[in-house]
């Protein structure tokens, strides 16, 4: 797996002051599935094995999953939920 941090519009802002937004690119097998805890902003996953996204408030694009995908959305019940086909 390899992680990268891209901070870099925030290199420019005082050290005391909460990074804004940032980008967090996570390279992984593609056997591997994916569970992501409540989050916001946009998130991008493609060629995942399977995935769980709790609590997605923003833009959201899922592609290439061949096995279980389990979206819920933020504030709603745990029910939904889309097998192969996408």
């Amino acid at each position: 797996m390899v992680v990268t941090l891209d901070s870099s519009g925030a290199r420019a802002l005082p050290r005391n002051n909460p990074v804004a937004q940032m980008v967090v690119l996570l390279k992984v097998p593609s056997r591997m599935a994916m569970r992501m805890e409540p989050h916001s902003g946009r998130l991008i996953a493609s060629h995942i094995a399977s995935g769980e996204i709790t609590g997605s408030r923003g833009e959201t694009r899922i592609s290439g999953v061949p096995g279980r995908l389990v979206l819920t959305p933020l504030g709603a019940a745990r029910s939904s939920s889309t097998t192969s086909g996408r």
